[in-house]
């Protein structure tokens, strides 16, 4: 019997994992939708400037989610005992044990960037935007 409950969880991990993936990139093809609608909702001269901000949601918060927020949300040292407020280790994903939770949670990091950035839309100068999508994607989404 403990072999086939062995046998099960390694064979449950193919579809959860491809189950994660294939909802992460659902998620980040929502960003289209996002750039699309802002630009829609701002004027044509700031069309360009969205669709910027856009890619910068993904690249920056990449960068952002990677280096930190995974660590603030997730991250554990392996000799100490969970924080129940926030991580303290697996920062720049050091010791990270499966990368398709990481993709998941990085998809929802960045689209939250990207909402908020829908509201600022023409508010907000370029380089305090990429600050603001930073702390939003490294420590605020955490």
């Amino acid at each position: 019997a403990e072999l086939t409950d062995k046998a099960c969880i390694v064979h449950r991990e193919v579809p959860d994992n491809g189950w994660l993936i294939s909802s992460a990139f659902r998620i980040l093809g929502m960003q289209a939708g996002f750039a699309m609608l802002e630009s829609g909702s701002v004027r044509s001269i700031n069309s360009v400037n969205v669709m910027m901000k856009n890619l910068v949601d993904l690249s920056l918060g990449c960068a952002a989610f990677w280096s930190i927020g995974w660590g603030l949300a997730f991250g554990r040292n392996a000799d100490e005992d969970a924080n129940i407020f926030c991580g303290t280790g697996s920062f720049f994903l050091i010791g990270l044990d499966d990368p398709t939770k990481w993709m998941f949670q990085f998809s929802f990091a960045a689209a939250a960037s990207t909402i908020l950035a829908g509201a600022v839309a023409e508010r907000i100068k370029f380089k305090v935007y990429l600050f603001f999508t930073f702390i939003v994607t490294g420590v605020l989404y955490p």
